[in-house]
């Protein structure tokens, strides 16, 4: 099969979002998960006192609020980011796909 490496995605704390790939598709060679604390912040510079900097923004060029609008609740999960690629490295973005999340 096309699973080479692992099924499961998380970050390295128990408590976190588990992304487990199921079936990649007919159309599909390559996949690459991504998952991020949407509110974990860090030192933009990196020295003590400098202001804080979203990780997602490092890691998915996006910063995310503490909730995506005033009708829904906190985060839960992770943000999570899924690309799909063919063998020849395009973007697959036609076909099924199949997942599951697992949320703490």
């Amino acid at each position: 099969g096309k699973m080479q490496y692992t099924k499961e995605v998380f970050r390295n704390d128990p408590t976190t979002t588990r992304v487990t790939l199921l079936d990649l598709g007919a159309n599909a060679d390559k996949v690459v998960v991504s998952l991020v604390d949407p509110l974990m912040s860090k030192p933009d510079t990196g020295a003590e006192g400098s202001p804080q900097r979203k990780v997602s923004e490092d890691q998915l060029g996006k910063s995310f609020g503490s909730r995506l609008s005033q009708y829904w609740q906190m985060w839960v999960t992770d943000v999570i980011r899924i690309e799909r690629f063919g063998s020849d490295c395009t973007i697959a973005t036609n076909g099924m796909f199949k997942f599951r999340v697992q949320m703490p």
